[in-house]
């Protein structure tokens, strides 16, 4: 059973309805509508991260309906970033928001090496994932949507690594790039020029 910040158990799907609209950290952030604990709930949709409101009247005007009594909240700052609007025709991307194409991203293990999970991934971002060269916020910004189990992104680097995902924190901290090449593995450190 899964609650929101106040212990209140979500429906699951509650809980799904809450990720397609692409909130972050579901359920933690999901209420029964007007039931907020308290203090002001947190946006966590359409933003760069989750932020508490600063009084539940500001929080009114951004409230999303998630049905059956059930809301999230988007963020005041949404649409002041560079997403697309897309066509609402694939899942949007994990990382941009882009949802007019995304292919399904096999993480953490590659598909190589046996992976079947997958992730929505625009094509950009699922290049960036698999050579190593995504920022250790786009990271966080899968770990909040899609793995929220985990607390911290070296928790959940962790978990991928061991789960055969190729780059570590310090990799991706180094621009360290790793490629294979048939039997043989390159190594090469891209340097800012």
């Amino acid at each position: 059973m899964k609650t929101n910040e106040i212990g209140i158990v979500i429906p699951s799907k509650i809980i799904e309805k809450a990720k397609s609209k692409g909130s972050m950290k579901s359920p933690k952030y999901v209420y029964r509508d007007g039931d907020y604990g308290g203090k002001p709930p947190v946006a966590s949709i359409s933003g760069r991260t989750t932020s508490r409101f600063g009084s539940i009247e500001n929080a009114e005007e951004y409230k999303v309906d998630l049905g059956e009594g059930w809301v999230a909240f988007r963020s005041p700052s949404a649409g002041q970033f560079d997403i697309s609007e897309g066509k609402g025709r694939c899942e949007p991307c994990l990382v941009c928001g882009e949802d007019r194409f995304t292919e399904g991203a096999h993480f953490p293990k590659p598909q190589r090496k046996g992976g079947t999970e997958t992730i929505p991934l625009c094509p950009t971002h699922h290049r960036l994932l698999d050579t190593g060269r995504i920022s250790l916020s786009e990271l966080d910004m899968i770990r909040k949507k899609r793995f929220d189990r985990f607390e911290s992104l070296k928790e959940f680097m962790e978990w991928a690594n061991d789960l055969g995902y190729d780059y570590s924190i310090k990799d991706i901290k180094e621009k360290k790039v790793n490629q294979e090449v048939g039997e043989e593995k390159i190594e090469y450190q891209i340097k800012n020029i």
